[in-house]
């Protein structure tokens, strides 16, 4: 700490300033000739504040890679703090010079000496795809496990059992040993694909459950099916330890998934009459029911969600039951069943969203039909259960209205849906019918008048609707603006961005860790972890210059982090069409824009609806992994992707090619094409089927007695994939906004579809 203290007297906070200063206008041969001076004229102090370590990362940058590989290897010797940052940068480069065995090397001594835990995960993947270029895996063989977190410490067992001589059966048992341990980690996938190449490997038992159960995790169904099979084999008639339920459960679960849905349904059937606790049985109720609605079999299907609810009316399939149901006898005309649920789920104040979803379904259902008759009282079921402030409940009671020929209560409602959510997809929708003929000219006049209100929504319905080339729009912006002129945080955002560096306020701070000295340098990469601390959300204009610096070091995920908490505070004060550029572009950024634009020209997908789904799947990053093993920037699952990319041409791919963004941005974008294309251009279908499957997909549309999307949007059951659609599209509204439009597509899948 007083090396650095004196560092930072010898150096001089004005150089630290310019060089910042230098990179943020991208003059890197300049910054870098300042480097080298200032380490010419202090060294000792120039390495303590990390300059080397930036002129590494400058040379890089321009290119220079054995020059960069020189001055991070001055670092290793003379920067203790900086010394794993500099191992980490050094092995990437000789991993893609074709120097693997020197990575791995680097790497190996990196894991070794107590790394900071922000550089553990990126140091395991490049230490494996170093491995697999021909690093030699012998160095793993003095590694100290103990220390490292478990993720990493089970990939590197991995490793060492790929290069160590062993028996089958050794393999075997360190294999399942690694699943007892975690079934649904990446490592545990990567076992259990090797534990089913050992020729001649019979499993039973506990270990045939074992390898099933994670299989099913990892959505290899088919696999999983035959082992789980063998496992469930000598189960007795009565189940009673919750390994034999939960064992069974996987099994049938496994059929549903791979298809297998008239299996599937007496599975379930059966796994209901062998359990004794409620929950158990009415859980496999429900998903029989699931089974038999997906193959259409009304009368069987309503039978197991009413079971399902009887089985357990107070558990947690209890209301999911009722509103299967409820659609089900719909669908069949059964209206007394439906009225008398309709009538049953009020009665339980925890069961408020299901009320709520049950009447909008059995509301939008007639509204499309242009029914009147009925549809205001279940629209009320709905006020009463979540509140006016809804935009789906607005919206439906304008197509109430609509319907009656009631156009100024229509307009009133349709201009309170923009008012809620303006990039809705649902305010997408009323703003087409905002504009219809019948509509057009009591719209401008509500809108009018809605622009001289005091009321922030009223302000935004009619700036949405008139838009700022007409007069009241004009006038409905300026009130905004003046009413969030009063407030700090917007005004400082209206400042010059990113903030000059001399404005910082790191300079006044105690610097005590290597990460904030190389944020004092501009360094953004191997900083994100400290860039809260010193750019802070209270401090909005220095909070969205960390965004900026973040991003532009490749760092999009943690970018918008910041740019989201900013944006929960500047909400509350100015709607989000009136925030400033900068801000919502780093909200709705286009990372790699070369390989989108590309991508989505080929497969005849709208950019803004690729980016869309990147944005919600993974914020862009390449490296994110979903709790069910979701993999990269699109969050494919292996066995998806390996069949997607056999489709499409792109061969055999392996399970850590999901990493790789052109990979990933591809396999999306023939993805999103082809559930376009079957779904005849719908993207809220579409969107839904990315989210949920095909066909469940499917199902929902059965229910549907129109194409209408927003008809789509009420009967999506699973309140998820409701959300997840709301999401995705509102954010291609967004990047359509705030971007060039693209070139329209040609073909099914590039047609509207909204």
């Amino acid at each position: 700490m007083l090396a650095f203290l004196l560092a930072v007297v010898a150096v001089g906070v004005e150089s630290r300033i310019e060089l910042v200063a230098l990179q943020q206008e991208e003059k890197r041969v300049e910054a870098a000739k300042l480097a080298e001076r200032l380490l010419a004229e202090s060294p000792d102090e120039a390495r303590a504040l990390g300059i080397e370590y930036l002129l590494g990362d400058l040379r890089e940058r321009l290119g220079q890679t054995r020059e960069a590989v020189a001055a991070y290897a001055r670092v290793m010797r003379t920067s203790r703090g900086l010394r794993p940052y500099a191992l980490l940068r050094a092995a990437a480069i000789q991993t893609e010079l074709g120097h693997p065995e020197l990575s791995s090397g680097l790497l190996v001594s990196l894991l070794q000496g107590d790394p900071p835990p922000a550089l553990i995960e990126p140091a395991e993947r490049l230490l494996i795809r170093s491995l697999e270029r021909g690093g030699d895996c012998r160095v793993l063989e003095n590694l100290a496990l103990d220390p490292l977190p478990a993720s990493t410490r089970r990939r590197i067992v991995l490793l060492r059992l790929g290069c160590t001589p062993g028996t089958s059966r050794d393999r075997a048992h360190q294999l399942l040993d690694l699943l007892r341990e975690d079934g649904t980690d990446l490592a545990a996938s990567e076992a259990a694909r090797r534990l089913q190449r050992i020729p001649g490997l019979e499993l039973h038992g506990e270990a045939a459950a074992v390898l099933g159960s994670s299989l099913h995790h990892h959505r290899e169904f088919g696999a999983a099916a035959r082992h789980l099979a063998t496992a469930t084999a000598a189960l007795p008639r009565e189940l009673e330890s919750r390994a034999e339920i939960d064992t069974l459960y996987l099994l049938v679960r496994s059929w549903f998934w791979n298809g297998e849905l008239v299996r599937a349904a007496a599975g379930f059937g059966s796994l209901a009459e062998r359990v004794h606790r409620p929950e158990d049985r009415a859980r496999a109720l429900y998903h029989q029911g699931r089974s038999f609605e997906l193959r259409g079999e009304w009368a069987a299907a309503s039978a197991s969600y009413r079971k399902a609810y009887l089985a357990d009316p107070s558990g947690r399939f209890s209301a999911a039951g009722l509103i299967s149901a409820l659609r089900v006898e719909w669908r069949t005309g059964r209206e007394e069943a439906v009225l008398e649920i309709l009538d049953l789920l009020p009665t339980r104040p925890d069961w408020r969203q299901e009320s709520a979803r049950a009447a909008l379904y059995v509301a939008s259902s007639d509204l499309v039909r242009r029914r009147t008759d009925r549809a205001g009282r279940w629209l009320r079921q709905v006020e009463l259960a979540i509140g006016r402030d809804s935009v789906e409940l607005q919206y439906w009671r304008a197509r109430l209205e609509d319907a009656k020929g009631d156009a100024a209560r229509a307009v009133e409602h349709y201009l309170a849906t923009l008012g809620i959510d303006p990039y809705h997809p649902l305010a997408a929708a009323a703003s087409e019918r905002l504009r219809a003929p019948e509509l057009s000219a009591e719209a401008e006049r509500a809108a009018v008048a809605l622009g001289r209100s005091h009321r922030m929504r009223d302000l935004v319905a009619a700036l949405r609707h008139l838009g700022e080339e007409h007069a009241s729009g004009r006038a409905a912006h300026a009130r905004l603006v003046e009413r969030a002129a009063a407030h700090r945080a917007v005004r400082e955002l209206a400042e010059p961005i990113p903030v000059p560096p001399a404005a910082w306020p790191i300079w006044d701070a105690k610097l005590s860790t290597p990460e904030e000295a190389l944020l004092a340098l501009g360094v953004w990469g191997a900083a994100s972890v400290a860039a809260l601390e010193h750019f802070p959300p209270t401090q909005p204009a220095l909070a969205l210059t960390a965004s900026e610096g973040l991003y532009h070091a490749g760092r999009v995920r943690r970018s918008i982090y910041i740019a989201e908490v900013l944006a929960g505070r500047i909400g509350e004060h100015l709607p989000e069409p009136l925030w400033s550029r900068p801000l919502r572009v780093r909200l709705h950024p286009a990372p790699y824009a070369e390989v989108v634009e590309r991508s989505a020209r080929a497969r005849g997908v709208e950019a803004a609806l690729l980016y869309a789904v990147l944005r919600e799947e993974s914020r862009f990053d390449p490296n994110a992994v979903s709790p069910a093993s979701a993999r990269g920037m699109a969050q494919f699952v292996f066995p998806t992707a390996r069949s997607l990319a056999s489709r499409i041409g792109l061969g055999r791919i392996r399970p850590d090619d999901l990493t790789d963004p052109v990979v990933s941005i591809e396999l999306a974008a023939a993805y999103v094409a082809e559930l376009l294309e079957r779904f005849g251009g719908s993207a809220p279908a579409a969107v839904a089927a990315y989210n949920a499957g095909d066909r469940q997909v499917d199902l929902w549309r059965t229910h549907c007695y129109s194409r209408d999307p927003a008809e789509f949007l009420a009967k999506v059951s699973f309140p998820e994939t409701r959300a997840y659609v709301a999401r995705v599209l509102g954010a291609r509204a967004r990047y359509r906004e705030l971007y060039a439009p693209p070139q329209q597509p040609t073909g099914p899948a590039g047609q509207a579809g909204d």
